[in-house]
């Protein structure tokens, strides 16, 4: 949790627009991404 936390300081320092946008970004395709693979997982895993 520290290394996150030291993460999260480094953003606040220099949080400009861009380096909000691109956090922004990255938390939206991950949760993208993990939404599509439950989508197309879950039945499979239902199935066996």
């Amino acid at each position: 949790m520290l290394p996150l936390d030291r993460t999260l300081q480094h953003f606040k320092v220099n949080m400009n627009v861009s380096g909000r946008f691109s956090l922004f970004l990255a938390l939206f395709w991950t949760a993208f991404i993990l939404s599509i693979l439950l989508y197309i997982g879950l039945p499979f895993i239902s199935k066996c």
